[in-house]
Formats: C-alpha cells, sequence, structure tokens
C-alpha cells in the first residue's frame, strides 16, 4: 500500500509499504507554514495495519503495566509483611508473585490486543484526511467528519 499526501497540485509519495523501506518522490518543506496555504488543500490518509495497532497499544499500555506491576508489589509486600513479619520472607514472596502477575499480564495484553484489531471493522477500515485552512475533513467509509480550527486553537480574533 502507498500512502500518497497531495499539496496543492503536487502529489508526495509518503511511505511504501510491503517493502519495508520508506519513499519519498520530492521533499515536502513544512517550513512554509499555514500561511501560504490560502486556497491549498492537503489530502492523505491510510489504514492502520496489524503492526501499527499493535505498537500503538503497547506504547500506551506501558505505562500502565508499569504502575499497575509496581502496586501489585508494594501491596503485597505490605500483605506479607502483616502476616509473615519477617522482610526477607516477605519481599521473596511479594517478587515471587508479582512475576507471575507480570507473566500473565504479558500473555493476556496481546491476546486482547489481537482480540480487538480482528473484531472492530472500524480500524481496519481506510481513513482519508483533508486539511485545509478552514477546517479537517475526516472521511470513513461514507462517513465524513468535520473538525474546525478553532476547535484545537480556540477562537480566532
Amino acid at each position: 500500500m502507498i500512502n500518497l499526501l497531495e499539496f496543492g497540485e503536487t502529489t508526495y509519495v509518503l511511505k511504501q509499504r510491503g517493502k519495508g523501506k520508506g519513499v519519498k518522490d520530492k521533499s515536502f518543506n513544512m517550513s512554509q507554514g499555514v500561511e501560504t496555504m490560502k486556497n491549498d488543500v492537503i489530502h492523505c490518509g491510510g489504514t492502520l495495519t496489524w503492526r501499527e495497532f499493535k505498537k500503538y497499544n503497547f506504547y500506551v499500555r506501558k505505562k500502565l503495566f508499569t504502575v499497575t506491576s509496581i502496586s501489585f508489589f508494594i501491596i503485597l509486600l505490605l500483605i506479607n509483611l502483616i502476616l509473615f513479619q519477617k522482610l526477607l520472607i516477605s519481599f521473596t514472596m511479594a517478587a515471587a508473585f508479582t512475576v507471575v502477575f507480570c507473566l500473565l499480564l504479558m500473555i493476556i495484553f496481546p491476546l486482547r490486543i489481537r482480540n480487538e484489531y480482528s473484531s472492530n471493522q472500524l480500524i481496519k477500515q481506510e481513513i482519508q484526511y483533508e486539511v485545509n485552512q478552514n477546517e479537517i475533513v475526516q472521511t470513513r467509509g461514507k462517513s465524513k467528519t468535520f473538525f474546525k480550527w478553532e476547535d484545537y486553537n480556540g477562537p480566532k480574533n
């Protein structure tokens, strides 16, 4: 699949999938700024692949996984300290149960992500974006969603 970016009269190839290497036909200079886009429209779009979806989910859930694991360890350590009143035994048991808990999470998270990707047809649909001076139009199938720039930047003065 090839993702295209149209800027005015010129079309740019952003990324060519399948061979794993990015391809650029022309350099796209973003330093022109929005001021030069008075009447220009940028078109871009593509689909979300399984690899991209998995990478995004692991990135987002990494912090949750870390916080959950540390919290689980601290709670188990405190419970074991109350029960056994020995630091070495409590630390060892809390560490062992935390490792088992982390391994279970590392098995469950990818399965859950795969099930979410395979069952959600909206994720697999191609999305097209059209960006102009006034708004961003997101097209997915026959559905169009309009976002005004004021929604992101606040009202213009």
